[in-house]
């Protein structure tokens, strides 16, 4: 499932369901998320965060992220 997630970030069309879909996964989501972050619009960016924000198992991967300045 992952890997067909991963695959649907690439799709502009689909990227803010697949993004949101990695919360629903446990203990998943975030690397793919943060490696694709960069390339995401304001609104993809904001769903990121709000998906990592709301998963107690990946909010320490955000709070990370920002210490590394990967989210700003």
């Amino acid at each position: 499932m992952k890997g067909a997630l991963e695959n649907l970030l690439r799709a502009p069309e689909l990227r803010i369901d697949a993004i949101r879909a990695f919360g629903k996964l446990p203990g998943q989501g975030a690397d793919q998320l943060l490696k694709h972050y960069s390339g995401f619009s304001t609104a993809e960016r904001r769903a990121v965060g709000e998906t990592l924000a709301t998963r107690k198992d990946l909010a320490g991967q955000l709070v990370a992220a920002i210490e590394k300045e990967v989210i700003a």
